[in-house]
């Protein structure tokens, strides 16, 4: 691992950092000063191209979404050329390479050119072998059970909210 980058070796970097969500920019400008040390806070902007992407994970959010399992898909994918790199994780969050990219419109999505680069990425997606001991059957089904376990139990444990998603 590049331990002055973070890398995308098998040992990921871990910062000690909890970036809090109601008001980011503080844990921001922490991780990135020991993420980035040479990076002087006054020049860092928020949503400037081409540095770094940093995704704060909501609230309970664990409950659904296997946290190490995403970290180590980042990192398969990136491995195969398929995804960005990922720098490092904190505590509730990581942070990764930002990639420049435009939303495309249903007219580009119908071109033969644009449809073909697509369908030739997804396939290099999918021919990636998982390693061993990982699940290799569809996910889903499984997925959004889970979720809505955890939604109905969630609404049946407080009587307010029940009240409000019956309207």
């Amino acid at each position: 691992m590049d331990p002055e980058h973070g890398g995308s070796g098998d040992q990921l970097l871990h910062l000690d950092v909890a970036v809090d969500e109601r008001e980011p920019r503080r844990g921001i400008l922490d991780l990135l000063s020991k993420l980035r040390p040479e990076w002087k806070t006054p020049h860092i902007q928020m949503k400037e191209p081409g540095c770094v992407l940093v995704r704060l994970y909501g609230r309970m959010t664990e409950l659904y979404v296997n946290r190490d399992r995403e970290v180590e898909m980042f990192q398969v994918f990136q491995a195969h050329g398929c995804g960005p790199e990922i720098y490092c994780s904190f505590q509730n969050g990581i942070c990764y390479e930002f990639v420049r990219g435009n939303v495309l419109e249903d007219e580009l999505l119908r071109q033969p050119s644009i449809y073909r680069l697509i369908a030739a990425e997804m396939g290099k997606i999918h021919s990636i072998q998982p390693k061993r001991g990982q699940p290799t059957e569809p996910q889903l089904w499984t997925k959004m059970s889970h979720f809505l376990t955890l939604m109905k139990s969630s609404i049946t444990r407080n009587p307010a909210e029940q009240a409000c998603t019956k309207r």
